[in-house]
């Protein structure tokens, strides 16, 4: 039988309500920089997709 008491320490210490605030307000800047990030991503996605159409289509012509 595995005792908890061996895995577990004594005292588990908690984060204050200032601390969890201040975690919280973090996660969300990096959320939002990778909501951001994501967005700009989609849009470049798209912007390829509109660039080979042209290309394959022979709307652009490409020099060599």
């Amino acid at each position: 039988m595995i005792e908890e008491r061996l895995y577990l320490p004594k005292w588990l210490l908690c984060p204050t309500k200032d601390e969890l605030r201040e975690l919280l307000r973090i996660l969300d800047i990096h959320e939002s920089s990778i909501r951001a990030e994501q967005q700009y991503l989609d849009k470049l996605k798209l912007e390829k997709k509109g660039l080979m159409h042209d290309l394959l289509t022979g709307k652009v012509r490409v020099k060599l």
